[in-house]
């Protein structure tokens, strides 16, 4: 693909985000003011706390919210006296120099969530450079690009701030660390990266070190084992080491982390959550906190396997979070499953592990919705490898009109879902919420929240609200995002170089 084009592709790309990405001018410090009002950009905890966390990194140099800690609420913590976010620090540690710069220009929001914005950019690079690692021609490797990042929930998630993004873009690095590692090569610089890659979660999300072990043992094996299958072959990969190195160090650092904010080398920012003393009936006023009443507390309840079968349900069926309901496109996966299963037999077990590990890791979590919140944002960390799938399907239906026709509609479809929650709010209830309220549950409400109370689109607030509504505001984004995306997948004449 000629560099113009991959230029058009990303510029592409980059400016839907910014069309789109939500916040309004000026240099935003945490109130609980904010948390009252309940609307974009900060409508859930999840962006409160780790904007929190950011703030609190940059104007002091430490993790402490002693001063704002009621706009974190519900997920706060406490140890010896401070409050602290319940989320890992990673993101708010790689944001502190967006917020700096924004702060200067007097747009700290909005340029805080521009670190999830890149995040999700690079990630989309990646899953590009791994399409055409799986052998896809150019057209399916851009569809794959497309696909992942705007017609899945990852659009709604890189708008805000969310360490959603900063998984996902781990994972795919791992994942390409992954497929660069060989029989008899040199793989000490890949094991370097996927060391770093996979250790990192320790301060990004927790998960994630059950969720990538797939990647990382199938990379093992593949410097291990020789591929061929007429006669077995060993060697010992001594450049792998390099990874096990890595994560030392990094544990290392995690631990004096701990040690210095918990008293602990091994500890969980969630180890000591408000929310679960408050939800068990142990805490009823702040005033009693005491580092003794967590020990009351039993964390591993939140996950059953009794539930299992039921959080799937939700994660890929259900009308109200399934992945397969809100975006259609994604069920492509199922017939890139199969094609690759013919081709790379191995790199499916890989990526079909990582993929069942996320499943069954949120799946049988206490709450699968994730809260209230737009489409499953718990598969957001493998939807790369999902992408991936889907672009080898595409590859496949290249061949033929009118399963390309079919795919293209499939596309559109998820991409105008995925907008509607860029452009509104990832504030949606579960169904079991909004059946005792009688509210939308799924995407129809932000259908209904578009109508009633406009978009959060820093963009239209600033620029074009003057001279449009917010609904004509989504029309045209839509317009702009199928015609580009149907000339960059289908018209776009470099092909035919």
């Amino acid at each position: 693909m000629p560099y113009k084009s991959k230029v058009l592709l990303f510029t592409f790309i980059a400016l839907m985000y910014a069309l789109t990405i939500r916040g309004s001018v000026g240099n935003t410090y945490p109130s609980f003011k904010l948390v009252q009002q309940s609307y974009p950009p900060f409508e859930t905890s999840l962006e409160r706390g780790r904007y929190a966390q950011v703030v609190a990194l940059s104007e002091t140099g430490d993790v402490k919210i002693d001063k704002f800690y009621m706009f974190l609420k519900p997920d706060i913590a406490w140890y010896n006296g401070h409050f602290y976010s319940t989320f890992p620090p990673g993101l708010a540690f790689v944001a502190v120099p967006f917020y700096l710069l924004g702060r200067f220009l007097n747009l700290s929001q909005v340029f805080t969530f521009l670190t999830t914005t890149a995040f999700s950019i690079l990630t989309a690079w990646l899953v590009y450079k791994c399409a055409l690692k799986l052998n896809l021609n150019e057209q399916a490797a851009v569809f794959t690009t497309i696909l992942f990042s705007l017609a899945t929930v990852v659009w709604a998630y890189s708008v805000t701030l969310s360490a959603h993004t900063l998984s996902a873009f781990l994972l795919i690095l791992c994942f390409y660390e992954y497929l660069q590692i060989g029989f008899k090569k040199d793989n000490f610089l890949p094991f370097l990266i996927l060391g770093v890659a996979y250790s990192l979660n320790l301060f990004v999300d927790y998960p994630n070190l059950v969720i990538f072990l797939p990647i990382v043992i199938m990379a093992f094996i593949k410097s291990l084992v020789s591929p061929t299958d007429t006669e077995l072959e060993v060697k010992i990969p001594y450049d792998s080491l390099v990874f096990f190195l890595t994560f030392f160090i990094v544990f290392m650092l995690f631990g004096i982390f701990n040690q210095t904010h918990y008293g602990r080398f091994i500890a969980f920012s969630n180890t000591f959550s408000l929310k679960t003393l408050e939800q068990s009936g142990i805490l009823k006023n702040y005033n009693q906190l005491t580092n003794t009443l967590f020990s009351n507390v039993h964390y591993a309840n939140r996950f059953s396997i009794t539930q299992t079968i039921y959080g799937i349900y939700v994660l890929l069926f259900s009308h109200d979070r399934g992945l397969f309901y809100f975006f259609p496109v994604t069920l492509l996966a199922i017939l890139g499953s199969v094609i690759l299963f013919r081709k790379q037999r191995y790199t499916l077990i890989t990526i079909a592990l990582t993929f069942l590990a996320n499943v069954f890791v949120y799946g049988s979590y206490d709450d699968p919705w994730g809260g209230w919140s737009f489409g499953p944002r718990y598969l957001i960390v493998s939807l790369p490898l999902i992408a991936l799938l889907c672009g080898i399907a595409f590859n496949y239906a290249l061949r033929n009109r009118f399963y390309t026709f079919g795919a293209m509609l499939l596309l559109f479809w998820s991409q105008a879902v995925a907008l509607i929650g860029a452009l509104t709010t990832n504030a949606v209830p579960p169904s079991v919420e909004a059946a005792t309220t009688h509210m939308k549950d799924n995407f129809l409400y932000n259908l209904h929240y578009l109508e009633k109370a406009g978009t959060s689109s820093f963009a239209f607030k600033t620029l074009f609200h003057f001279v449009m509504t917010p609904s004509i505001y989504a029309l045209l984004l839509l317009l702009a995002v199928t015609v580009f995306s149907a000339y960059l997948i289908i018209f776009n004449q470099d092909y035919k170089v």
